[in-house]
């Protein structure tokens, strides 16, 4: 039976729960485009990046075109990633995985303390010293964060570790997972700091 009639009858308690149970962790994909709406290119001219709109391709939620009940249950926000689009995003900061590039971080500030877990991909390349020196968006404006993953290849990584060595992490060193994006090991960086690695 692909349609269950008897739903709308089914208590409100029971069918709030049912809605709940329907919810599921996504990564959420986000992206800065070029005039056609392609991804643009890593470590394009950052002023390119500013420029350029920032979208998802991530699909909107199945919940979302159910129903004005399933959309009161689902606990998903309508998120906009920049002041001047009209377009948005919906997410469930509780579940979903924030997946960004390291040029659009502080895209994130305006609701950065609802981020529970942050994957951030290395862009920069040469000009990684920028992911948070501006002072812009720090680590510290994700108080709320359970885990962050961070995707680099293994010539970011000292940058990298030296900006760790500058910032305290909300979720700990060891909720914070570094991914080489050539061989895919990963490492914590409290296993760094373990190590010794980040003694002068």
């Amino acid at each position: 039976m692909d349609t269950f009639h008897f739903f709308p009858r089914l208590p409100a308690e029971l069918r709030a729960q049912i809605w709940e149970m329907t919810v599921e962790p996504r990564t959420v994909d986000f992206y800065i485009a070029d005039k056609d709406g392609a991804p643009k290119a890593p470590n394009a001219c950052l002023e390119s990046y500013y420029a350029n709109p920032t979208l998802s391709s991530t699909p909107v939620p199945a919940m979302l075109h159910t129903c004005l009940e399933a959309r009161k249950f689902c606990s998903y926000e309508k998120v906009f990633l920049c002041e001047h689009q009209n377009r948005y995003v919906w997410l469930n900061f509780n579940i979903d995985v924030l997946s960004v590039p390291d040029t659009i971080l502080y895209r994130l500030l305006p609701f950065a303390s609802k981020i529970r877990r942050l994957q951030m991909r290395c862009e920069l390349k040469e000009h990684s010293w920028m992911r948070w020196s501006t002072g812009v968006i720090t680590p510290e404006h994700f108080e709320n964060l359970l885990k962050a993953t961070i995707v680099c290849t293994k010539e970011d990584l000292i940058g990298l570790l030296w900006d760790a060595k500058e910032y305290t992490w909300p979720c700990g060193a060891e909720n914070v997972v570094v991914i080489d994006s050539g061989d895919g090991q990963k490492v914590t960086l409290k296993d760094y700091q373990v190590e010794g690695v980040w003694d002068d």
